[in-house]
């Protein structure tokens, strides 16, 4: 059942979590829910019993939350980078090949993939054409290039557009980044999505796993038993080197 915000408060001194003010975590709790502050952050601050540990305070709850917060923050803009190049690259190359309205022919994706592929590009055309000015544009007059759908498709649509290639264009994509291996671009590609999405809906980062788990070069080996964050930040320094000094 929902609890009040005093309930809320004596239930965590209840949990020995020390709140030295309680005027500051009653505020705090009617901006921040329960559940985002409290049951989020809790798992490194209790005992096997489910109480606080010795001398954590209201105040750790709190620190943790505005760290996952700044995180998610200096994530995004790297997130941003990696994503427009991605765009970028699998537009070009595909339109260098196959033409800005090639991206409707079956022939130029593996058969198989095409189908779900269509209806994921179709859909995320529909869903913004009342409201985007390029799409409006070129819907009233001829068809619309692939280098102006893509900048509507949603990260996953991406995704399933470079999984819906040929693979020896895969390859192409994937040599601009780590020897033109497909398959650990693939893996980059869906982990870093998964990250994005996570970031942009505010999820917690900190001390979770990762659902999209990204396949490791050879050098990064000591890292295959890391299931959490750091996997993944270890795979994205490869898709945005290009951006170091």
């Amino acid at each position: 059942p929902s609890a009040t915000i005093d309930e809320q408060i004596q239930n965590l001194l209840s949990k020995k979590l020390i709140i030295d003010d309680i005027e500051y975590a009653k505020k705090t709790l009617s901006n921040i829910s329960y559940y985002r502050l409290v049951k989020a952050y809790r798992s490194t601050l209790i005992d096997d019993r489910n109480n606080f540990k010795k001398n954590v305070t209201f105040e750790h709850l709190v620190r943790l939350y505005e760290f996952d917060n700044e995180l998610r923050l200096t994530l995004m803009p790297i997130l941003e980078k990696i994503e427009i190049t991605l765009r970028c690259r699998i537009v070009n190359t595909f339109c260098n090949k196959y033409g800005a309205l090639g991206y409707w022919n079956s022939e130029n994706f593996r058969p198989d993939r095409f189908s779900r592929l269509k209806s994921k590009m179709s859909n995320n055309m529909d869903s913004v054409k009342d409201d985007s000015p390029i799409i409006r544009h070129f819907t009233s007059n001829k068809k619309v290039p692939l280098y102006a759908a893509a900048e509507v498709f949603t990260f996953g649509t991406l995704a399933q557009f470079f999984y819906s290639m040929k693979p020896g264009d895969q390859e192409e994509i994937a040599k601009l980044y780590y020897k033109g291996d497909k398959e650990y671009l693939m893996s980059w590609f869906m982990s870093v999505g998964n990250l994005r999405n996570k970031c942009v809906h505010f999820e917690r980062l900190y001390n979770k796993g990762m659902e999209k788990i990204p396949k490791l070069l050879p050098e990064d080996t000591e890292l295959t038993s890391n299931t959490k964050l750091f996997r993944v930040l270890s795979c994205m320094r490869y898709l945005c080197h290009e951006y170091e000094d």
